[in-house]
């Protein structure tokens, strides 16, 4: 049996936050901060054992894909799974925030960095 039927929680502070945990997987908010911008962004990242979904809540948000970061503009409501082991990085304006859903496990244990080059 349960002991709380329902959990509410959420995070107003800026970038990745960890809101909620279940078993193997998290839910996770990320609000702007400056880093978060298109133009401060100077890498991406793929998960090796896990996908990685956004779902925007507010504002202006986008994710660059693959190595020659095509950037798709994300609309409120959209659900967008960057399937395990692609490259991407998230970009956000200010007043944005996403909702992310993602494996519990993963981190930098299992997961890859690439920094653009000039």
């Amino acid at each position: 049996m349960y002991k709380q039927e329902l959990h509410i929680t959420e995070s107003n502070d800026k970038g990745f936050v960890t809101v909620d945990k279940f078993q193997s997987w998290r839910v996770a908010i990320i609000n702007y901060s400056e880093a978060l911008l298109e133009e401060n962004r100077t890498s991406m990242q793929r998960h090796l054992k896990s996908d990685e979904v956004f779902v925007p809540i507010m504002g202006e948000s986008a994710l660059l894909i693959g190595e020659e970061r095509k950037k798709y503009n994300l609309e409120i409501g959209k659900v967008y799974n960057v399937k395990l082991g692609t490259w991407h990085v998230v970009t956000m304006k200010e007043g944005a925030k996403l909702l992310v859903i993602e494996n519990d496990d993963t981190d930098e244990s299992n997961s890859e960095v690439k920094e653009f080059c000039s």
